[in-house]
């Protein structure tokens, strides 16, 4: 994994740089709308910017 890692073919998850537990939880309950067909792209994306803001 160390190899991996240090010749730049892993990644950490997304989340790891997000602010707090309420954005990971926008991103999940968002991305699940979207498949469903309930919410729109730019909606997602609204709402991502809005749990990332609240986390100031």
């Amino acid at each position: 994994m160390l190899d991996a890692v240090e010749s730049g073919r892993s990644t950490l998850y997304p989340d790891q740089g997000w602010p707090n537990p309420k954005v990971q939880q926008e991103h999940l309950t968002s991305i699940q709308e979207l498949f469903n067909g309930t919410v729109d792209v730019p909606t997602v994306l609204t709402r991502m910017d809005e749990a990332f803001a609240s986390a100031n």
